[in-house]
């Protein structure tokens, strides 16, 4: 799993960014790299759709991807995306984030905060509604099984 990444905060203060990266491609003629990660689905969201609600972040999981890849020699732009792998091999698609570097600022932005507040030990309130992404787990979760004060 190797070690991990440094990510610095404020006041000199650094978390450590873990992660697996499913796929790192590097265009053989223009040297462009990618970073994929896979999704086994049968519909595919675009990255955008996932990763921002209303234009916030809500989750950083492709842009800290950009962090983990330094480490490994992966260095100017780089796109990232999603492979999506439905039942149906014919539906295979690759979806690739049309983000600016304006907006992975943002999304660094975002990380250091999120890293702040771990560190400052605020994890509350929580978001809701959760983001798409954990739609995968509500049953199990039990999300809305009963409502939630505050929202009804």
């Amino acid at each position: 799993r190797g070690r991990p990444v440094p990510f610095s905060l404020r006041d000199g203060r650094e978390i450590g960014l873990r992660g697996r990266i499913d796929r790192i491609d590097q265009h053989r003629e223009t040297g462009q790299w990618v970073l994929l990660d896979y999704k086994s689905s049968d519909a595919g969201k675009p990255p955008d759709k996932m990763h921002r609600r209303q234009g916030a972040w809500v989750d950083l999981q492709l842009p800290l991807y950009r962090h983990l890849a330094r480490q490994l020699g992966v260095d100017g732009d780089v796109l990232m995306g999603y492979v999506v792998l439905p039942r149906d091999s014919k539906g295979v698609e690759e979806l690739i984030a049309d983000w600016t570097a304006e907006d992975l600022g943002e999304a660094d932005a975002k990380a250091r905060e999120v890293g702040n507040l771990i560190l400052d030990g605020v994890f509350w309130p929580p978001v809701y509604p959760p983001p798409e992404y954990s739609e995968d787990l509500a049953a199990i979760c039990q999300d809305n099984i009963y409502a939630r004060r505050g929202t009804e």
